[in-house]
């Protein structure tokens, strides 16, 4: 069951920081297609750790998923994300509080 949704703006111009809302041992982030039958528009680029010069290419409609297996505080910066191209609003789902065993 998800925890904290929050949404907002990525583009191209430069990485956007990913905040954990909660506490939370897992933070997916994705292009927020709410319109049924339209479809995600551009890749991201994932940036771990916040800062990094190199990212991983997450390919269009694919989540970016942020989970080092420890649990993540409320206003930490797990990472970065940015737009291959052009600007979207991402929504960014929180889940779970460090119980994996």
């Amino acid at each position: 069951m998800p925890g904290a949704i929050t949404t907002y703006a990525v583009d191209n111009t430069a990485p956007v920081n990913v905040v954990a809302v909660q506490s939370c041992d897992r933070i997916e982030v994705r292009e927020n297609v709410d319109m049924e039958g339209s479809l995600p528009t551009t890749a991201l680029k994932q940036f771990k750790p916040a800062g990094s010069s190199q990212y991983a290419l997450i390919p269009q409609g694919t989540a970016a998923v942020f989970e080092d297996f420890v649990v993540y505080n409320p206003g930490q910066i797990v990472g970065q994300i940015q737009t291959v191209s052009g600007s979207i609003t991402v929504v960014q789902v929180e889940t779970g509080k460090g119980s994996r065993g």
